[in-house]
């Protein structure tokens, strides 16, 4: 029973027997020279079931919270790495990659962060931090250097993101952390990563345009990023998908010399009506949409879910994301026993029609 079996008759057979039957993501995403993976806390690899599902399904791994400044160094000078280090033990044991993330979001700072960003030495903190954290994880995959930078709305003429982040370092913050990440990460791929630019409505429109904007400064002052992380979050029913705008731009990115990466798909059922077996086909149905534009693009190298499972979804501890009649959100490849949903079988369908992927060396 391979791919072509229906999701239900996997479903009925038990995870272990789909596992076992299916090819897995990251087998099919190899095919086209492509990683798949997903976010991971550290306590959900407590659970065998789904550490067993992670490591038979991914090839790379991003630590969802644990190596987010306002989660290593709560009290200033007293990082706890100790949860990030057990992804990155669980990664190497399984002959996984790790994604870093992320390295400065301004969304996430510590308590005492934003004064000290703010304060005289502001610079010099958040130099620091970047050290910090990419000394302490070396040779990790890939790393997302700046994370959510960019907004339009804030009326800025550069389209920076407001945030003690351009107070500290100044409106060059973005170039001049990936000239510092590099330092202390040589090897890795260094990635710009934001949200906001997969629908075809205005804001995303304008979101679009100012990414370019900031893609094509980076590459005139030589800042040694590698590529631009597309997060992905979906919302079928709530915003218009056109394939011709969104493949436009990833061919505008890949033709500045860009990797790109997926980097937190799910796809947020929020919309939709309760008939589970409804919704889990219109969910398929907008990744298998997304991805085979995405795939067909030689320059995108991977995929990567924000989960696995609807087991330990994001989207069902937020409220303002999150479903409001009390219904289970059903947004990852997995349902909550760990069996594959229709989702699942969209993105293996993508992954094997992928065109190959190119892969560039690092840019140093």
């Amino acid at each position: 029973m391979m791919l072509g079996a229906t999701a239900a008759s996997l479903a009925a057979a038990g995870p272990s027997a789909a596992r076992a039957e299916s090819p897995t993501l990251k087998a099919l995403a190899a095919q086209s020279g492509r990683v798949f993976g997903a976010a991971v806390s550290w306590k959900q690899l407590d659970d065998p079931g789904f550490a067993r599902l992670v490591a038979d399904q991914c090839a790379i791994l991003t630590p969802e919270w644990e190596m987010k400044w306002g989660a290593v160094e709560v009290q200033r000078y007293h990082p706890d790495y100790g949860p990030a280090q057990r992804i990155v033990d669980f990664a190497k044991a399984h002959d996984q990659q790790v994604r870093g993330h992320t390295a400065l979001w301004a969304n996430n700072l510590p308590p005492w962060g934003r004064d000290a960003l703010m304060g005289r030495d502001g610079r010099s903190t958040a130099t620091a931090r970047l050290k910090q954290i990419l000394e302490r994880f070396p040779g990790l995959a890939d790393w997302d250097v700046a994370n959510e930078a960019i907004e339009p709305r804030n009326g800025r003429p550069d389209n920076l993101r407001t945030s003690p982040l351009v107070v500290a370092m100044g409106p060059d913050w973005i170039s001049d952390a990936f000239f510092e990440a590099r330092k202390y990460a040589p090897n890795s791929k260094l990635y710009y990563n934001d949200y906001g630019l997969d629908y075809a409505d205005t804001a995303s429109d304008t979101k679009r345009r100012a990414v370019l904007g900031l893609l094509e400064r980076l590459r005139k002052r030589g800042a040694p990023i590698d590529g631009l992380g597309i997060q992905a979050h979906l919302k079928p029913d709530a915003q218009p998908f056109d394939e011709q705008v969104f493949r436009r731009f990833l061919r505008d990115v890949a033709a500045l010399g860009y990797d790109i990466r997926v980097t937190e798909l799910d796809v947020n059922d929020q919309r939709l009506v309760i008939d589970r077996q409804t919704r889990d086909a219109r969910v398929a149905d907008e990744a298998r949409r997304y991805l085979t534009v995405a795939l067909d693009e030689a320059a995108v190298t991977g995929v990567i879910c924000w989960g696995l499972s609807d087991r330990y979804g994001w989207l069902r501890r937020s409220k303002r994301f999150g479903r409001h009649d009390g219904v289970v959100p059903r947004p990852l490849p997995f349902d909550d026993a760990l069996k594959p949903k229709p989702l699942f079988f969209a993105m293996a369908d993508a992954f094997r029609h992928a065109t190959p992927a190119i892969i560039r060396k690092v840019r140093a």
